[in-house]
């Protein structure tokens, strides 16, 4: 009976407080309101444009990175847009387009991220990743859609070369590279922390993990940034993962954009402009002047 005695609260508390042990969801702290407002229905994207230092080869380097988050109407068979929007079956997609030039002394990279979020739920479904310098192309893509989930890659490096391999994923796990827009939808209180699990970060030529690894945000202080385009009242949240810590900041304000971003290897994301437009429509001589 004593035995019994002292097992018993050890295992009540195990079953009261699992969050202490295990990995929670993101998704419930995701809130529905930012993917319902209506301003993602009026026909433009919404356009970041940051002044960035990227580190390569351990140099810090003066970048500009664009991120676009737009919603789309897909094909659920093929997962990629419809042409006709019409067409019945479809589904409506959000899509976030990340790009970065990086130059390396004499030749630059130019790497393009894109993850596909289901609007219903904000449960990425697919990632495609291309990498293009100098030495040679590298491509990657991830799906986990309806049970089903694979990472395809192609590279020029050697033991790596070109394949597809089945991966075992959960519905609705979070991609690190995509953190900066689905981040924006986070309702945590502060002072508040939550262990989740992820995919990590795909910005590679080379083929990186794609296992799931275990992270944790915490929600820190509000504070005020200085930005380009003046003072911005900002939310700012950790993330601790196995390569160190990241720092984010958000606006407090709705639609909630990135403003600020450190990650763990120095390389810092500062907002310079950001504002809604139909891009595909602007492929004019002289349309350059909206990135101004």
């Amino acid at each position: 009976m004593k035995i019994l005695k002292l097992i018993f609260p050890v295992f009540c508390w195990t079953i009261l407080f699992p969050l202490a042990v295990s990995a929670e969801s993101i998704h419930p702290y995701l809130s529905p309101a930012f993917l319902n407002h209506s301003v993602w229905h009026d026909g433009k994207s919404e356009v970041n444009i940051y002044d960035a230092e990227e580190i390569r080869y351990g140099i810090s380097r003066k970048t500009e990175a664009v991120q676009i988050f737009v919603k789309e109407t897909h094909k659920p068979d093929l997962l990629v847009k419809a042409d006709n929007w019409r067409e019945k079956g479809l589904m409506e997609v959000m899509k976030f387009n990340y790009m970065i030039t990086v130059p390396t002394g004499i030749y630059s990279y130019r790497q393009m991220l894109s993850v596909f979020f289901r609007k219903d739920n904000f449960h990425p479904i697919k990632m495609t990743f291309g990498s293009q310098e100098w030495c040679g192309n590298s491509f990657k893509e991830i799906v986990n859609f309806r049970g089903n989930s694979f990472i395809n890659f192609v590279t020029y490096w050697d033991n790596q070369g070109s394949r597809k391999e089945a991966l075992k994923l959960e519905a609705g796990i979070p991609f690190y590279d995509a953190l900066p827009v689905l981040l924006r939808a986070l309702d945590l209180p502060e002072g508040k922390k939550i262990n989740f699990t992820m995919l990590p970060s795909q910005v590679s030529s080379k083929l990186t993990s794609h296992q799931p690894e275990k992270a944790t945000l915490a929600s820190l202080e509000t504070t005020t940034l200085n930005l380009p385009m003046g003072k911005v009242s900002a939310k700012k949240i950790q993330l601790t993962h196995s390569k160190g810590e990241d720092l984010f900041w958000f606006a407090k304000e709705f639609p909630h954009a990135m403003l600020k971003w450190n990650k763990h290897d120095g390389t810092k994301y500062l907002l310079r402009k950001t504002f809604r437009l139909d891009y595909w429509n602007k492929t004019k001589p002289g349309d350059e002047k909206f990135l101004e």
